[in-house]
């Protein structure tokens, strides 16, 4: 593990097979290497031992026993952990530091703004066409309707991201052909509480989260500095427009209440923005006084390098490490910053505010690093740290996803261990493979 120079990450979550009910943690490390490639390695999915509750007190000694089994269990207060808001990994993770899943919090936000209260003028009618389109999916699958579609229908599962979504677009885009089958039953009825025009506003008001959720769920590029980009996009799309139904304006005020109120900006997304040579400027953050707090902690940590490792002329002597394969990126064009402006080299962390960055909706920040680490070395070293971290603990749900086709009905006595070891070697032998390509 090159976890030397650079601290990374690990993303963890807990989870319990359909078939045995048995408990695994899910422990996923992630970090930069010196080739600036991003490695994403399932360290485990060990079986929890079911004589234990799963508190605090018990989950964090089996995460350092994660990491001590491959000697790195000397990192565990260095490393940034991301996790769900479950209260017992809270809770262990209490003297870490520890971000908030940016994905499960937008899942919780829809979640929430659709669970009916007594403020909602609404709220009877969302729930009926939410209930009606379960009901609907229910039946096709329990008939022979649904072979008579070209797409099959999804029903939504509340711990699924995107899955209402999903659920509700899988009906949208086949809503004619849905009436015409239940017309030929006289069952239309069952279209009572879906109308067309109100299903298309519902699945355009949850697009946008999709978008969210897929981009900071990526395991192949740096995500952390898009965190604030999408907290800001999905507040830009919650404001009101005169296109909106009734519905959808009641439904956008009360999701961005639960927005601002659930959504933690952390210094270290704030760091991560800053990182990223397109979005250096901070343009996204309107208070003056933070993106001058950013700088002046970069420069902190720019300086406790200098003391620890010596002045960046020292370093800057090493010519730029041979060339990685560049990765497509989200385009942040709507975002970035401008490469107009001449550079002014007063300190490190001015020369890189300064540097000029082309605009190219393909840039891969890691490339970038790796060929501008000689011009700005300290913060580079910063750069292997920082945007190791991930933005969501999607991992874990990926390995989850894997341990599912691993334990089916056929293979359910299969050993906790096998499981383990399957899924490890599944982790580091896909990486290993992408290597030799």
């Amino acid at each position: 593990m090159q976890l030397e120079g650079s601290n990374g990450a690990v993303t963890l979550d807990m989870w319990t097979d359909d078939y045995r009910k048995t408990s695994y943690l899910c422990v996923t490390l992630h970090y930069i290497n010196n080739k600036w490639e991003l490695i994403e390695r399932v360290l485990c999915t060990s079986e929890w031992d079911s004589s234990l509750r799963k508190t605090a007190d018990n989950i964090k000694p089996a995460i350092i026993s994660a990491l001590r089994k491959f000697g790195i269990d000397g990192f565990y207060s260095k490393l940034v952990y991301v996790t769900d808001r479950g209260a017992n990994i809270v809770a262990a993770l209490r003297t870490v530091t520890r971000l908030s899943c940016a994905a499960h919090i937008f899942n919780t936000v829809l979640y929430t703004t659709f669970k009916p209260s007594q403020e909602d003028m609404y709220g009877e009618e969302v729930t009926a066409m939410i209930d009606s389109a379960k009901s609907l999916v229910t039946y096709f699958k329990q008939t022979s309707l649904q072979a008579r579609l070209k797409k099959t229908l999804k029903n939504s599962v509340e711990t699924r991201w995107n899955s209402l979504h999903t659920m509700l677009e899988s009906i949208s885009s086949q809503y004619e052909d849905i009436r015409t089958l239940l017309e030929e039953r006289g069952e239309v009825d069952r279209l009572t509480n879906l109308d067309e025009e109100a299903l298309s506003d519902f699945v355009a008001f949850l697009e946008r989260f999709k978008e969210a959720t897929k981009a900071l769920e990526a395991s192949k590029t740096p995500t952390l500095h898009l965190t604030i980009v999408w907290y800001e996009r999905i507040r830009r799309h919650l404001r009101a427009s005169s296109n909106d139904s009734m519905i959808i304006s009641s439904l956008k005020e009360k999701c961005l209440s639960i927005l601002q109120d659930k959504f933690d900006i952390h210094r270290l997304h704030r760091l991560a923005m800053f990182l990223h040579p397109k979005l250096k400027s901070m343009k996204l953050i309107a208070d003056s006084s933070e993106v001058a707090s950013v700088h002046s902690e970069m420069r902190r940590l720019v300086k406790d390098l200098k003391d620890k490792h010596g002045s960046p002329e020292e370093q800057c002597h090493h010519p730029p490490p041979e060339k990685r394969v560049r990765v497509s990126a989200d385009t942040l064009s709507d975002v970035e910053d401008s490469s107009d402006e001449a550079p002014q080299y007063q300190d490190e962390v001015a020369a890189y505010i300064d540097h000029k960055t082309p605009k190219n909706d393909h840039f891969d920040i890691l490339s970038w690093w790796q060929d501008h680490a000689h011009l700005f070395p300290n913060i580079a070293q910063i750069a292997r740290s920082i945007p190791a971290i991930p933005a969501s603990s999607a991992a874990s749900e990926r390995d989850f996803s894997c341990a599912g086709y691993v334990i089916q009905e056929r293979r359910s006595q299969l050993k906790p261990s096998t499981v383990d070891d399957v899924l490890f070697l599944h982790s580091n032998l896909k990486h290993h493979t992408t290597n030799r390509i």
